[in-house]
């Protein structure tokens, strides 16, 4: 059965109904219970005192004198002669004041929380100084008969604010279990996974809310899935596009090797030195545009655990041997090295030597490439820089798109296939591939990899 949904108005609305009718409970309980108190003889009822005071007012009128243990506690008195010269008693000079201004009628025997009785002796005035607060009936020394007015505030505030609390809680709690529904809708939409199941909501402007995000996730969803379609079929295509290229490119190829073969006097001629340069350059790109078509088939399988120091110092060897085919040497700074990375190791690898081939192909002159490599607690940095060299705006926004070239002279690292193929790879290992410029170092291509803290099994 489908609850019955509320807005957020209402549901204020009610709280604000909630602690109103509070107080009222609250009130009503205290005065059942203030009740049964005075039943009991705990409380001690605001008339008591002159209760007490008509009990015993023949025989205060007739005692002489008179005695503060002939009254109950807390009273105070004072006794006057005829004409108000004050005799005895143990009021200070203030209730002596007040006093002389009842006997004259010209002040009200009400003053604040006590009162002022007069009692017309025959020979002198006794003035009696009573409280008419109700108080606890408790006499232990360090608390004598406390005012039970100031305790029953204090009371009604401590449970009222616990009341509100409550209900404020109850309230925060409801709303929170909502916020937490919401949350995790953007939680698995930030993480792209966009086939999650949700719970819906009882209060209006959640509901609405959550309908919104399922709504923009199932849209989100379709434009990936046509995304996906177009990227796939354009890949498909290059596919296609690269294999019918290298059919005729290794007949071209083969045909030049049995030409060299039957005339090896030909071999050295400028035009098949042309032919032989030229083949070996579109083999290679082929192959490298047919990696890129691959990139996407990297699958958790293919991937193995390895430590970062091992992956740098292997990455290292590999970049040495690949530097002496340019007659280079590539200069390293390797810091300390901790925990592991899953990778396609030959496929990062490949990704890496792209882009040191490209700074080393196109390069000014002899300037040096240097290759640094560090990590963090989440990432293991690669870079490649050249302080000679700079990007130009254009490289840096544009250098990861495929088949982009940069249109200036190649004393920028070219870009065509090498830069996306490797961007492609790093971000099947779910890292990213930085272009920038350096004040220090240069043109400078930063590759970052998650990292490990430690190797795990593979699955």
């Amino acid at each position: 059965m489908e609850h019955r949904k509320k807005s957020m108005k209402t549901q204020v609305f009610s709280f604000i109904l909630k602690i109103s009718a509070g107080i009222v409970v609250i009130l009503a309980v205290w005065f059942m219970f203030t009740y049964f108190l005075i039943e009991i003889g705990v409380v001690i009822p605001s008339n008591y005192e002159e209760t007490l005071l008509s009990e015993n007012e023949e025989k205060l009128l007739n005692k002489d004198p008179i005695e503060i243990e002939d009254l109950s506690y807390g009273c105070r008195f004072g006794v006057f002669s005829k004409d108000l010269t004050y005799q005895y008693g143990n009021m200070d000079s203030k209730d002596i004041t007040l006093s002389r201004g009842v006997i004259e009628k010209e002040k009200s025997n009400l003053n604040g929380n006590f009162s002022f009785s007069v009692l017309d002796r025959p020979n002198d005035i006794c003035v009696i100084k009573y409280s008419i607060q109700p108080y606890l009936n408790i006499n232990a020394g360090f608390i004598r008969y406390p005012n039970y007015d100031f305790v029953s505030y204090g009371a009604i505030l401590l449970i009222y604010i616990i009341y509100i609390y409550i209900l404020t809680s109850k309230l925060v709690k409801r709303w929170q279990k909502e916020f937490e529904k919401i949350s995790k809708i953007t939680h698995e939409i930030r993480q792209q996974n966009l086939d999650f199941d949700y719970e819906s909501s009882n209060i209006t402007e959640f509901k609405e809310t959550t309908e919104s995000l399922i709504t923009m996730r199932d849209e989100l969803k379709l434009a990936l899935y046509n995304q996906w379609k177009i990227e796939n079929n354009k890949n498909e295509e290059i596919a296609a596009l690269a294999h019918d290229i290298k059919i005729p490119l290794t007949i071209i190829k083969g045909n030049t090797e049995l030409l060299i073969e039957d005339n090896p006097e030909i071999a050295q001629t400028k035009h098949m030195e042309n032919i032989t340069q030229a083949s070996k350059k579109m083999e290679a790109y082929i192959t490298t545009l047919i990696h890129f078509v691959k990139a996407d088939k990297i699958s958790y399988d293919s991937k193995k655990y390895i430590t970062c120091e091992e992956f740098a110092e292997s990455i290292k060897c590999e970049i040495d041997k690949f530097a002496l085919s340019y007659h280079s040497i590539i200069e390293f700074d390797i810091s300390a090295l901790k925990g592991s990375l899953l990778l396609d190791y030959f496929a990062v690898e490949r990704a890496i030597l792209n882009i040191v081939s490209n700074a080393l192909e196109y390069r000014s002159g002899d300037s040096m490439v240097r290759c640094g490599i560090k990590s963090d607690n989440k990432w293991f940095y690669l870079s490649v820089y050249n302080a000679e060299e700079e990007f130009s705006e254009e490289v840096i926004k544009k250098g990861k798109e495929l088949f982009y070239t940069s249109d200036k002279s190649r004393r920028s690292i070219h870009y065509g296939i090498g830069i996306p193929y490797t961007d492609k790879i790093v971000q099947a290992h779910y890292g990213e591939v930085i272009l920038k410029n350096d004040e220090i170092k240069g043109a400078l291509v930063i590759i970052k990899l998650p990292i490990k803290t430690e190797i795990q099994s593979s699955r």
